[in-house]
């Protein structure tokens, strides 16, 4: 993890307080993170459970699940199980992918997919 990304992370956990989505894409934005950098340090703000997870996401979840509808896309919503949703298919929805970002998620791209899409590539978010 770089000086940056280290430094975030530094700051949420001394401040004690969670961050939305959202906000952490605009520090991320603020920063210019690439998109390896943004994804490494989701994942390490997820791992120490520094996102918040209350309420208010439930609505935007369900507007995801719209939106995902309404792209005729497949998805695997494993969230109620504490697991994470996946969205099937590979680079060649990352523009939509990209969209939905926009709207407070962030996901992350694994090729070869996880044990919920039978090892199909896919996209996850918490």
């Amino acid at each position: 993890m770089n000086k940056t990304c280290k430094e975030i992370q530094n700051e949420l956990i001394h401040s004690e307080t969670k961050i939305s989505q959202s906000d952490f894409l605009k520090i991320c934005e603020k920063h210019n993170l690439s998109l390896i950098e943004v994804d490494e340090l989701s994942k390490s703000i997820s791992d120490l459970q520094l996102f918040l997870n209350d309420n208010t996401e439930s609505a935007d979840e369900d507007e995801l699940i719209k939106a995902l509808k309404g792209c005729n896309l497949p998805y695997i919503d494993n969230r109620p199980k504490n697991g994470v949703l996946w969205v099937i298919g590979g680079i060649e929805i990352k523009d939509i992918i990209e969209q939905l970002s926009e709207t407070g998620y962030v996901f992350h791209f694994k090729e070869c997919g996880g044990k919920a899409t039978k090892k199909r590539a896919g996209w996850w978010t918490k």
